[in-house]
């Protein structure tokens, strides 16, 4: 018996990733059936076939990745986007392991650039629906959430906020909403977003007024500046003293407890007064068209493009969000110019306030607010959406969807007390009875009183209605139901304004108006053999509508002097409207032309 030549692991190895290699640069599906070949050949077939696989994989990549000779644009997206479908399809066949795809992205993840990271994981969006799947969800998630975080870690809020929010939204559609590791129960704050700013000794401004007046002698204030004092009397200087307190709120706002304490609290609603104050004394005002100067109408955002292109001046609205604002004691002067700017601090207050006043489960037993304190916030906040409503553009509406937002908020908070229960609900178990089935229907008899069929709808004239027949069918055969003028009512005007002697002019006529010889026609070829032609008659395709008509009407109006139509006539009838081939073709596209006419009616 001739001896069987055992493969080493390295062989195997190798002779996969020739097939794997064939794969990412031809067809997948040839790579893949010389893949299960080479598995399935009896000298081949080892006990680590899947490690072989696996380490294929890997090895393929390691060459993939050294050919990027450290230059972005070597790099072919498409190869590594190729790689990780074989990858997923030899993962569900069971040749490789299930872990496996997310072990290459990670590897990518982690020896190439930010750039190249980016378009590939566009590749890995879109694949989200074969992450959730049952072969990979119950494993894939961990790899997921570790690879996506160790991405966040090498970014930058400041500078990579796409990339940032493009793995945040992934990660959100990935994860169910309930999901434990992306709730936060405790509600605990991010202390660590700290916003730095220059803190040094608060000056009193009165101190620093009466000192500079002293040196001057009475009288020698000049006109300049006492205009200027006139002009500023009710505007809130910006000096250190407004950029201190200005920026000492975000204390607060990245974390309320601190509220709860007595020189917090006085801190807040201090900085806060004087804050409010700058907003309502340094107005902003709306942009308008600059060809009309004497007209005050407001542009929206849609307008703002045109505007600034006349102004020579471009403006992007698709680029008005920042990480951070600079916290630059010179440039808080701009910045409370900028509409943008002060909705992110109104908002900022009326977050800050919901949350004081709303109950949270996780909150410390003694952080809590007085009356007082209740009762300043509430009016705190009808300021803030006055301010709000008052920032241009479009103010008032911007301040709705606020409120709508908050609304909505507090939902989520209501949920969250709860303990974020899960918001799939399960089907009953077919162990469990099903009682809606069982349930039994309510018996018919109870509207029906003992002596009759009579049924009781609880109304006097409701009952009245229902019972006038024993059913709808029955009711509508009644001879009172039958609302359909008869032939001699319907004509009878008609025939008064064919006679010479009526004198009725031509355009007044009932037979020139659309709407009648509409009905007409229909009441004749139910009640007359008048609309069908004879061997006698003259009519033709080119007959007018209105000539004939009229015709019609005045043989009618003969035969009712001469006689009634007999009921052999009228057997003769409805025979005859049986069959419309013979009708004239003037008188078929009027009944299709008028009958679309009356569709609307």
């Amino acid at each position: 018996m001739k001896g069987v030549v055992m493969t080493t692991f390295d062989q195997l190895r190798y002779k996969l990733v020739e097939c794997l290699r064939y794969g990412c640069q031809e067809d997948e599906e040839i790579a893949i059936a010389k893949a299960q070949q080479v598995l399935s050949d009896r000298e081949n077939k080892i006990s680590e076939g899947k490690s072989a696989v696996d380490q294929a994989f890997r090895d393929l990549l390691k060459e993939m990745i050294e050919k990027k000779n450290n230059d972005d644009h070597d790099v072919k997206i498409d190869d590594f986007t190729c790689l990780i479908k074989i990858c997923i399809t030899c993962a569900k066949s069971g040749l490789a392991s299930v872990s496996l795809p997310f072990i290459l992205l990670v590897d990518i993840f982690d020896c190439l650039t930010l750039p190249v990271c980016q378009k590939i994981f566009t590749f890995v969006e879109q694949q989200i629906l074969t992450w959730k799947e049952t072969t990979f969800d119950a494993m894939g998630k961990v790899y997921i959430l570790r690879m996506c975080n160790d991405l966040l870690r090498r970014l930058s809020r400041s500078q990579d906020t796409v990339f940032c929010g493009q793995i945040r939204l992934f990660l959100s559609r990935y994860f169910q909403l309930d999901e434990r590791s992306g709730l936060n129960v405790m509600s605990h704050f991010n202390v660590d977003n700290v916003t730095s700013y220059v803190k040094r000794e608060i000056v009193d401004p009165q101190s620093l007024s009466n000192e500079g007046t002293m040196d001057m002698e009475d009288g020698e204030i000049s006109e300049a500046e006492d205009d200027d004092k006139k002009n500023d009397k009710n505007k809130t200087p910006i000096d250190y003293n407004l950029y201190y307190r200005f920026w000492s709120l975000q204390d607060f706002f990245s974390n309320p407890n601190l509220c709860y304490s007595n020189a917090g609290w006085n801190a807040l609603t201090t900085s806060s007064r004087i804050v409010f104050d700058v907003f309502k004394s340094y107005k902003l005002e709306a942009i308008t068209h600059p060809k009309d100067t004497n007209k005050s109408h407001v542009l929206s955002d849609s307008d703002m493009m045109e505007v600034s292109d006349s102004c020579g001046d471009q403006v992007d609205t698709s680029d008005r969000y920042f990480a951070k604002f600079l916290t630059n004691e010179k440039l808080l002067d701009l910045q409370l110019n900028d509409g943008e700017f002060r909705r992110t601090v109104l908002i900022q207050f009326l977050i800050l306030f919901q949350y004081l006043t709303s109950s949270v489960k996780f909150r410390p037993a003694n952080c809590t607010i007085s009356e007082r304190q209740q009762q300043w916030i509430e009016r705190s906040t009808k300021l803030v959406y006055q301010l709000l409503e008052e920032t241009p553009p479009v103010g008032k509406e911007f301040a709705k969807s606020v409120r709508e937002v908050l609304a909505r908020e507090e939902h989520w908070s209501k949920w969250k007390n709860d303990g974020c229960p899960s918001f799939v609900r399960h089907g009953l178990s077919a162990n469990k009875k099903d009682y809606s089935a069982a349930r039994k229907k309510r018996k018919i008899s109870r509207f029906y009183t003992s002596s009759s069929d009579r049924i009781e709808l609880g109304n006097q004239n409701l009952t009245r209605l229902w019972n006038l027949s024993v059913d709808n069918l029955s009711a509508c055969k009644k001879s009172g139901e039958k609302f359909t003028p008869t032939q001699e009512e319907f004509f009878e005007e008609a025939i008064e304004q064919c006679d010479p002697e009526a004198q009725v002019e031509e355009e007044y006529k009932l037979v020139n108006n659309i709407v009648y010889r509409w009905r007409s026609f229909r009441v004749l070829a139910v009640h007359s053999p008048l609309i069908f032609p004879t061997s006698s008659s003259t009519s033709s395709s080119t007959t007018s509508k209105a000539d004939f008509l009229a015709n019609a009407i005045t043989q009618m109006a003969k035969q009712s002097k001469d006689k009634k139509p007999t009921e052999s006539d009228s057997v003769e009838v409805e025979s005859i409207i049986t069959d419309d081939s013979a009708m004239p073709l003037a008188i078929k596209e009027d009944l299709e032309d008028e009958d679309k006419l009356t569709d609307g009616d």
